[in-house]
């Protein structure tokens, strides 16, 4: 190939340094033919006035300037011409000299390259010749690193665009959570105003709502002055409600159970009842209302369930208690419903237990069960 390359452009680099010399030759010699030429054309002018009849020669001034311009408009077009056939010459000598120059930068270019290719082509040979088994496995090696490689290009092009996606969505999630910083620096203080709201009513209620996920709530019933004011002494008894909604009704709020946390707090008959009309609000309302007439009754059987073994029944209002040593007796306590605020606790089993000295009509649920304790670890 390169030796094709170097003829041709000796072929045709010979032309044109001909035609380079033929027009710089053709230059030097354009003056003097040109005088020449204005020579002999008056010359021809004057032998044809000779060949004339003298009655044909030109009579005036004006039959002279007439055909004085007459070749003056012949001489112009023939420059015109000859100039056009220059500037055509001229592009195309040009045109000639730069693909001459490109062909002699290719003819450099493939004689670097073919200089490499034949020294790689001789330790190929020479490598060949020593182990052809080797350069065989390597070639294979070879061949298996490239389709390696190219397998794992495709993993990663993959790859990329999945993160590219990623960006793109996470570029959208930043600008819509711009959006909302926004919104919530704007309503900052109204935020703080309805906090502040919260916090009245929760005080106010004793009722706080936490939202567990979008299918639970859970409605505490904070204790209060109230209910603190009723109870003697001050006990950690709390009472929080679970409300478990329906996640399959989406165009209504419909209940689908509800837990509470008290097992002495027995609210089965609201639950039941509220659960089938699904009124959220009467129901957490009934509650607290409930709630706030048991708490002192049930705060004290809370205490007095982790100093002995007790069973309270809020259906009938009566506590069961195992006293003296190991429990040898159960008694059974009748509760006014409304205790504390109407006292007179009375013993069911008084005649079979023939207890003496029982205490006064004003005593409390505790008072009671210490009385018995007393009694019974002296028999």
């Amino acid at each position: 190939v390169l030796e094709e390359l170097k003829s041709q452009c000796h072929i045709n680099s010979t032309p044109m340094e001909d035609i380079m010399k033929s027009h710089h030759i053709l230059k030097e010699e354009l003056k003097p033919q040109k005088n020449v030429y204005m020579s002999l054309y008056g010359k021809k002018k004057y032998l044809e006035c000779l060949a004339m009849d003298k009655s044909e020669w030109p009579q005036s001034q004006q039959d002279i300037d007439l055909e004085l311009k007459e070749a003056r408009q012949d001489k112009n077009a023939m420059k015109e011409a000859v100039e056009e056939e220059k500037e055509r010459y001229r592009a195309s000598m040009e045109a000639l000299a730069e693909s001459y120059e490109k062909l002699q930068e290719k003819i450099k270019l493939v004689e670097g390259n073919l200089e490499v290719f034949e020294a790689k082509r001789a330790k190929f040979e020479s490598r060949m010749a020593l182990d052809p088994p080797a350069v065989k496995r390597a070639l294979g090696t070879c061949d298996e690193s490239i389709a390696t490689l190219r397998s794992t290009l495709a993993g990663l092009q993959s790859h990329r665009a999945e993160l590219e996606a990623s960006v793109a969505k996470a570029r959208v999630e930043l600008a819509a959570m711009s959006k909302i910083t926004g919104k919530k620096k704007t309503r900052g203080p109204s935020l703080k105003r309805l906090q502040e709201i919260c916090a009245f009513l929760e005080t106010q209620t004793g009722v706080r709502v936490v939202e567990l996920s979008p299918e639970r709530l859970r409605v505490e019933f904070l204790r209060s002055s109230q209910l603190s004011a009723n109870v003697d002494q001050a006990a950690e008894f709390k009472l929080q409600l679970t409300l478990n909604f329906d996640p399959e009704s989406r165009d209504e709020i419909r209940l689908a159970s509800v837990k509470i946390n008290n097992e002495l707090f027995n609210i089965d008959d609201l639950v039941d009842q509220e659960v089938a009309c699904t009124d959220v609000p009467y129901l957490i309302l009934a509650v607290r209302e409930k709630w706030v007439r048991c708490y002192p009754l049930l705060s004290e059987i809370d205490l007095l369930n982790r100093t002995h073994a007790i069973d309270w029944i809020q259906e009938e209002c009566k506590l069961r208690v195992l006293v003296g040593r190991c429990g040898k007796a159960m008694v059974t306590l009748s509760v006014p419903r409304d205790y504390p605020a109407t006292r007179g606790i009375t013993l069911q089993d008084t005649p079979a237990l023939q207890l003496t000295d029982l205490p006064d009509s004003g005593a409390s649920l505790t008072d009671w069960v210490i009385y018995l304790e007393k009694k019974f670890a002296e028999r």
